[in-house]
């Protein structure tokens, strides 16, 4: 049973796949949602493992530990106004439409650490709980989003920007319960997060 943050979603999935043919008698249970519930369904052994960008608090009795780096990117329609910059500054997004992923409080607050600009002031029309749903939209609604670039690898009608003072690689965080041993499928499925990183480092 693995918990999943929206951020790392893609890197997660490509893990999924390999886990799944590597072991096909091991069903493999992935439950999308806040760092903050995450961390709640961990306490209450209902997860094995999470993946989420926050780090658990001292008292939750989770140990969290590095595991996927990524970037985040300003993602918008081909057509959009902004498209043909080579990246976009806080200014640009300060004068478009922003549809906000819903990544909960504590990933905002994470993401806020590493840009010196209030994410908080940025023009939101909408907030989306479905990165899908999000990406589907963009064009018709001249909107940007932020996201990793994983996202739309096969989509024709997106492109991804990097932004201004936010281009450094992020890091996502593995989360277990303290009090309770990793299963081996567990195990497996870190080594195999290990092993993607290491692909996309080189």
């Amino acid at each position: 049973h693995i918990g999943v943050g929206h951020f790392i979603a893609p890197y997660i999935r490509k893990a999924s796949i390999i886990f799944m043919k590597r072991y096909p008698n091991v069903i493999l249970h992935a439950q999308f949602d806040h760092a903050k519930v995450l961390n709640s369904m961990l306490r209450n052994d209902e997860l094995d493992l999470a993946f989420s960008m926050n780090t658990a608090y001292h008292y939750e009795e989770i140990v969290s530990t590095p595991a996927i780096p990524f970037h985040l990117s300003a993602i918008m329609s081909k057509e959009h106004r902004l498209a043909d910059k080579e990246y976009v500054t806080f200014d640009d997004l300060m004068q478009c439409k922003i549809l906000m992923p819903d990544v909960g409080e504590r990933v905002f607050q994470t993401v806020q650490r590493y840009t010196p600009f209030d994410i908080s002031k940025l023009p939101v029309s909408c907030i989306s709980s479905s990165a899908s749903e999000a990406l589907s939209v963009l064009h018709e609604l001249d909107m940007i989003t932020f996201l990793p670039s994983e996202y739309i690898v096969s989509s024709h009608q997106l492109i991804a920007k990097p932004i201004a003072t936010l281009d450094m690689q992020l890091t996502s965080n593995a989360h277990w319960k303290k009090t309770v041993p990793l299963k081996e499928s567990a195990k497996r499925f870190l080594e195999i997060i290990k092993e993607i990183t290491a692909e996309d480092e080189r």
